[in-house]
């Protein structure tokens, strides 16, 4: 059977897809546990020298952006993947049909 070029093309993606789903699954669970680990670095020698201020480290890290941003990337990735699920089976489900037909 003689392939065109955009058969060819779809055979090389679907290495690709293959390729980047081993690698996901290398990193997704880094990605996840790293979302919840800030470490700020330092350490706490008890309150401020500014009057009227305490050091709060549970605070700090609870409100420093790269949680929230670590948070919304790993929130994207899954829907990402969600989304890369729903177009390999309607990929799967075309090529039925014309192998059927």
């Amino acid at each position: 059977m003689r392939m065109d070029k955009a058969d060819r093309v779809a055979l090389d993606d679907l290495e690709s897809i293959l390729r980047l789903t081993d690698e996901l699954r290398r990193v997704y669970p880094a990605a996840v546990s790293m979302a919840e680990d800030i470490s700020l670095g330092g350490t706490v020698e008890g309150p401020s020298s500014r009057k009227g201020s305490h050091a709060d480290p549970t605070a700090t890290t609870a409100l420093d952006g790269r949680r929230q941003r670590r948070r919304s990337s790993v929130k994207r990735s899954r829907k990402d993947i969600g989304i890369a699920l729903r177009h390999l089976q309607s990929a799967i489900y075309s090529a039925l049909n014309a192998a059927d037909d």
